[in-house]
């Protein structure tokens, strides 16, 4: 879609013209789940999973907030992913330092187009480097949530 076209007086604005437009949000879920994410191989985040339905073509946005515990000693490195259907987007990470009690949120936005349409299942994916990392959703909420763009 070209941003910013102009509409002279007599213009009419075409239904395929308005299907290029973002339509919004599409779902979002929260969860209070707390989990700990271990190993090197990605598991997937407890309740941070929808259904969405995704038209081929179209851009989407999924935007990722956890909340992680900090560990007591030593230091772990979780990496998140967000996957659409089988298809899946790059990992982003955050580094936590030990020798706090406290708590970080990685907040992620991940990128994608659809390559087809249907229902498609769309969800968060974690592990851990170093050492296990706790999620706590009891302190902070958890939330994954699907935006769509429009036609890129």
């Amino acid at each position: 879609m070209t941003i910013n076209t102009p509409f002279p007086a007599s213009s009419v604005l075409t239904s395929t013209q308005m299907n290029n437009m973002p339509f919004g949000l599409s779902k979002t879920v929260t969860s209070t789940s707390t989990q700990s994410v271990t190993g090197a191989s990605p598991q997937d985040i407890t309740s941070l999973t929808v259904s969405a339905s995704l038209v081929t073509g179209r851009a989407y946005l999924a935007v990722v907030t956890i909340a992680c515990g900090i560990p007591a000693t030593g230091t772990s490195t979780l990496n998140f992913r967000v996957l659409f259907g089988a298809d899946d987007t790059e990992y982003q990470s955050v580094n936590l330092p030990s020798g706090n009690t406290g708590q970080t949120n990685l907040n992620g936005q991940f990128y994608f187009v659809a390559t087809s349409t249907a229902a498609t299942t769309v969800k968060v994916q974690g592990y851990a480097i170093s050492q296990a990392c706790s999620l706590v959703g009891t302190t902070s909420l958890h939330r994954l949530t699907i935006i769509d763009l429009g036609k890129p």
